[in-house]
Formats: structure tokens, sequence, C-alpha cells
């Protein structure tokens, strides 16, 4: 009879594993497959390639039509003021080299990278678990429980009338939840769990050992490098988890260890070129350190920030006072200061906020797990514990049903309201961007369009939106209405090109636009009479294309 407890992985583990991480996968994949298969029955409409969290995905997208145009420098698209490429986000531009792969299209490749990468994820959250726990059954349950573990949004929703719970709006803390949105952040959440399950291994008492490629040391040095390209937010409280853990054995110790500044040399070097070049490229492009600028916002309120972990912090309790009583090296220690320094990474006066928390449900289900096996089953028989937790694992991942299935609410349940939705468009507008991509031949056409257009346009075209993206747009607001204001005017007398020729711009006239929408989408902001003294140059549909001047 195979033993319980192992001190490595095994091949049934694995077996175990994979499946339950490709079950999850394809779990946060079929809402999509719904919409391309039976949501849309009508070929008025076209899914446009995105449901969860779909204003990022479209810029991301939008990177990986740079990178399928050749490009290795990526570009904000959905601004129209022209700014030179930087070496950032440059997964979704290295996405965009693969999908030249003959039948591979963009929006493929990002969601196959997307299943790719939460596959990946959870075999890294596991491998973490194996470092801490030699017992199968323990290494399952913090598995399963940082899998599926989120708020309690779900039941405030229904009192409140209101989705604005971190638990349904904020993937960073949630590992499924990121698994819907992009790439990046599964990835980001594995590396985390990888350079956690290091560090665990690095304070462990006893441990000596100088980095070396056997034990680890390469996987720090690359893993470090590929977290601060991907998610440089992550690595913050990260490697202020390993500070102040360094600190707390010179206290205990009055030295610190040749291995152990080793290993901290391994966490830091890495990460000091990615973040010297970003501090560069945020003071040297102003259109850049504007748009991050506007993508800061105040921290979620204590409040709220309780109510998105609130069942899985409930159970944590008994693991968490067992962490400060003790504060044993063995996990507890490195755990519980990064779990504060997460949150103390929220709430200080820097960009970021919420995007710290990337990664909280680990050392959170890390305790919960804790407290699980060492108190709650210590009420129950033996019989009936592992019945009572799988009992409980629909009660604690209710929230990520309902992110799972609200953005097929205005698709499935209100089809009226397709237009106003933005995960869709009228099939017209696929003919009017391949033409468009057809005649781009410089790196800034600029383009007028309504708001839900222009999200989309950048993915197809490679070209520049005047206002696209609620932060990605430098000056969103203003231009959001000059948008709304040119296409509602119904006198050619009272029309105003200062849109047109840049009066908009973040700063002066940095864009001129070349050629100007009006379908179905610009119809519902307006009649669009300015049109009139613009040359129509395409039609697709009722998808007409207008140059200027």
């Amino acid at each position: 009879m195979q033993s319980d407890y192992t001190g490595h992985i095994t091949t049934s583990e694995w077996r175990w594993v994979i499946i339950i991480s490709v079950i999850l996968a394809l779990l946060a994949f079929m809402p999509f497959l719904w919409v391309l298969i039976v949501g849309i029955n009508d070929s008025q409409w076209r899914f446009m390639g995105a449901l969860h969290d779909y204003q990022n995905s479209a810029v991301y997208l939008s990177m990986m039509q740079q990178g399928t145009d050749g490009d290795l420098l990526m570009r904000y698209l959905h601004t129209p003021e022209a700014h030179s490429g930087a070496f950032l986000e440059p997964l979704y531009t290295l996405l965009g080299q693969l999908s030249r792969i003959p039948t591979f299209s963009p929006i493929l490749m990002f969601h196959v990278a997307r299943v790719v990468a939460s596959v990946f994820m959870y075999l890294a959250i596991y491998q973490l678990a194996s470092h801490i726990w030699t017992r199968t059954r323990t290494r399952r349950i913090f598995f399963t429980f940082v899998a599926v573990a989120s708020g309690v949004g779900w039941i405030a929703v229904p009192l409140t009338q209101s989705l604005g719970y971190i638990d349904l709006q904020s993937p960073y803390a949630y590992p499924f939840f990121t698994s819907l949105t992009n790439v990046h952040l599964p990835l980001a959440v594995a590396l985390v769990a990888l350079l956690a399950s290091m560090i665990i291994l690095i304070f462990r008492p006893g441990e000596t050992a100088l980095p070396t490629v056997s034990n680890g040391g390469t996987m720090v040095f690359v893993g470090v490098l590929l977290l601060t390209l991907l998610y440089p937010f992550a690595y913050m409280p990260l490697i202020t988890a390993f500070l102040v853990n360094l600190i707390i054995y010179w206290l205990d110790h009055r030295k610190i260890t040749s291995p152990h500044l080793n290993w901290l040399l391994l966490f830091i070097l890495p990460a000091v070129p990615i973040l010297a070049y970003n501090a560069l490229v945020f003071e040297s492009n102003p259109i850049i350190q504007e748009i991050w600028r506007q993508q800061s916002a105040l921290p979620p309120s204590p409040i709220l920030l309780l109510l998105g972990v609130l069942i899985p912090f409930v159970i944590a309790l008994p693991g968490l006072y067992r962490a400060i009583r003790r504060f044993n090296r063995d996990g507890d220690q490195f755990m519980f200061i990064w779990l504060l320094a997460m949150i103390a990474w929220v709430y200080l006066p820097v960009a970021g906020q919420d995007h710290f928390l990337l990664g909280l449900m680990l050392p959170l289900g890390y305790f919960a797990t804790r407290s699980i096996v060492d108190f709650w089953f210590g009420f129950m028989k033996r019989m009936w514990q592992m019945r009572v937790f799988a009992a409980m694992l629909p009660i604690i991942g209710t929230s990520h049903l309902f992110v799972l299935l609200i953005p097929l609410y205005p698709i499935a349940i209100e089809p009226e309201a397709n237009g106003e939705s933005g995960i869709l468009l009228q099939s017209d507008y696929i003919g009017a961007f391949t033409w468009l991509n057809g005649v781009n031949n410089s790196d800034h056409m600029v383009v007028l369009a309504s708001p839900n257009t222009s999200l989309w346009l950048p993915v197809w075209t490679n070209a520049h939106v005047v206002y696209g993206h609620p932060t990605i747009t430098t000056q969103p607001i203003f231009k959001r209405q000059g948008v709304i204001k040119w296409y509602q005017v119904v006198n050619t007398q009272q029309c105003d090109d200062r849109l047109l020729r840049g009066g908009y711009s973040f700063r002066s006239n940095q864009y001129t636009v070349t050629y100007v929408l009006f379908g179905p989408q610009e119809a519902r902001l307006g009649m669009g009479a300015c049109t009139a003294l613009l040359r129509a140059v395409a039609r697709f549909g009722d998808v007409w294309i207008y140059i200027y001047p």
C-alpha cells in the first residue's frame, strides 16, 4: 500500500494534479466555447475574442498584432499620440511573433497560451505544497483551497445591488480568476509560487547550501527575471518578505551566512536591469508615463478587502494565531511576513494598489490549510473530514461561478444590448478593419470611431485610435467626450475639426486623424452630420470609411 507521506511528488500525484489542472483550465474556457458554438445565432454579430476583462484583453491583443507585424517594441495603440516603442509586455509581442505560424490567429494564440499558462500555474502551486508538506492529503487540501477559494461578494450583490467587490472585479488575489483574464497573470502566479517555495527552503532550519544549478539557483535567477518582466508588482512584496526574513535571522543569530547573501543576490540582481529600464521608460516617454499614471487608483477599503477573503480568512484564523505565537521558521514566518507585505504594499502611497495582491491566496491558503488539518479537522471523525472539506468548496468558490458567467449575461439574457456590451460588434466592421489594415503603411495611422469600435480596431489594423480605452488612452474622459460630441452634431455648421487635427492631444497637436468610421456603433452616438464634410473611400455593409482631410 502506497504511503500517504512522501518527500517528493510521485507519479500518481502528478497525474492527479494534471487532471484537476486541465479540468479547471477547461472550465475557465467554457464560456468562450459557449459563445463560439451556441452563443451567437445571428450572423449580424461578430464575437471579438475576449469575455473576461475584455477591455484589457483588447490591449494585449493589439500588442500581439504588433508582434505579428514583426515588432518587438510595444506601442499603446489605444491612444492617438505618437510615441516611441518600448520593451514592455514582451510576452504578448512574442506571442504575436509565434502566431505568424500558418492557421494561428493572434486571438487563437492568446487563448491557447492562456490555457497553457493556467495549467502551469496550478502545477506550480502544487510544487509549492510539496516543499511545505510531506503528506499527500495535506498537499491536495492546500492546492484545492488555493485554486477555488474566493470571497463573499456573491452574498453581498443581492443585498447591495452592486458588483463592486474585489472577488468579483479584481483577479489578482485568486488563481482561478487570473486564468479567466489573460496570459501573464497566471504565469506570474506560477513564478511567485515557485520562488516562494525556494524561499521557504532557503530559510528552513539547517539549510546552509550555496545556490547552484542543481538546488534551484538557476530557477531563482530565471524566475526573478521573468517575474519582473511579466509583473513587477508581484516581485515587490516577495523581495520585501525575503529581506524581512533575513533581518529576523540576523537579529536571532547576529550574523548573515554566506549562502543567504548569495541567495539574496540571486533574488535582486536579475530584477535590477528590468526595473531600471522601466524607470528609464517612465522618465523618457511622456505618453507611457501618463498612461501608467492613469492606471493608479485608490486602494480598496479594508472592509472590501476583508470581504474579498472573508471565508478563507475565518478558516485561516487558527493557523494565523499559531504563526504569531510560534513564529516558526519552517514556513510560518515567511508566509506570515509575505501576507503582511502584500497588504502593506497595497496601502503604501505608490502606484499599483490591488495589483500587489497577486498571489494573496497562496499565503492565506497556507494558513487555512494549517488550520484545517491541525484545528478544524479535530472536531470531526476522520471519515467525515474530507467530505466536509469537499462540501465547503462550492461555498467558498461561489464568487468564481458569478465571475465565470457574468460576461454572458448581455449575450444570453439581453441580446438587444449586444451593441452596447463591447464584447460583440456588427460583422460589417470586420470588412472595414481588414480594409484599413491593407492601407496602413505607416507607424502612426489614426482612426476616429466610436468607443466600442475603437477598442477592437487596433487588434485588427495596428492603427491608433482617438479614444479606445478608459485608462490606456491619455486624458480618456476628455477624449471620450470629444468623440461622442463629434458624432452627435446634427448640423454641419456646428462641426469642429479640432478632434481630427490633434486638438485633443495630451500635448499639443501630436496626431492627425487619417480615417473616420461611421456605422451602427457610431449611429448609436448620433447622426454623424460632420461626415458630410469628408470624402467616403470605402463601404462595407452599413459601415462607411471616410478620409480626412
